[in-house]
């Protein structure tokens, strides 16, 4: 269960490692040059072609959904040789696959190796008309689209549910769509490579003197100022909301 005690914008989460389970055996295949298939007790649960980023699913959404959410699922891939009439199949893209298995996998988790002081922007906006559902997904987009900042400054400028956060940050960054601080992340595999949810409890404090500039220009972003009365994000807002 998720560990989480908030007071004052104060919050313990825990972390996951999307290159285990299900969805990292999805991110290996999808990379590869052949088609391969991913197996749990010998029988198919997918079947990944990369050539046309395309997933087969052989099992029921709800099914896919309990093994996303068991981190010891064990699973099998295995190289699968050219079939047309699976190809055909296949209508699930692998991004909007990849996407939802990080939400059921994340949990209300903190996507590893990212900490709260890691600084992430967005590359681009997701088609978020073809993904699945994150709440707040829309206001997160526009935001950090516009702004780069860590958990610490996201959490005190748009105090949303947490759960809600993390998940949204992990689809964004398992898609690829989440500009990370790289450099920081290695050298935090280099210092402790088994660093991943054994590490019990991560602390999110909005309060953090080392983020208060990029807090003061997260929130101009939000708010505007007497230089930029009407940033982008309240123009997409009022955009998007007609108002």
């Amino acid at each position: 269960t998720q560990d989480a005690a908030i007071e004052q914008h104060k919050t313990n989460i825990k972390r996951f490692n999307p290159q285990s389970g299900l969805l990292g055996a999805l991110k290996v295949a999808s990379t590869r040059s052949h088609d391969t298939a991913v197996l749990h007790n010998g029988k198919p649960i997918l079947i990944v072609f990369p050539s046309i980023q395309r997933v087969l699913l052989t099992v029921s959404a709800e099914e896919l959904e309990r093994m996303c959410k068991d981190d010891t699922l064990e699973i099998v891939a295995k190289a699968v040789p050219d079939n047309p009439q699976w190809k055909e199949k296949a209508k699930v893209t692998i991004m909007s696959c990849l996407w939802q298995m990080a939400i059921w996998s994340a949990r209300g988790r903190l996507v590893y190796p990212l900490t709260p002081q890691s600084v992430f922007t967005l590359k681009r906006w997701p088609n978020l008309t073809r993904l699945a559902p994150v709440p707040e997904s829309m206001r997160l987009s526009a935001f950090l689209t516009k702004t780069s900042v860590n958990l610490n400054v996201l959490y005190k400028v748009m105090p949303l549910d947490m759960s809600d956060i993390l998940n949204y940050i992990a689809a964004t960054y398992v898609t690829g769509f989440l500009a990370t601080d790289s450099e920081f992340a290695e050298q935090q595999h280099v210092l402790n490579p088994q660093v991943s949810e054994m590490q019990n409890k991560i602390s999110v404090n909005s309060a953090d003197e080392t983020d208060k500039n990029m807090s003061q220009a997260a929130e101009r972003a939000v708010s505007g100022s007497k230089e930029q009365p009407r940033g982008l994000l309240s123009r997409l807002m009022r955009k998007l909301t007609g108002k």
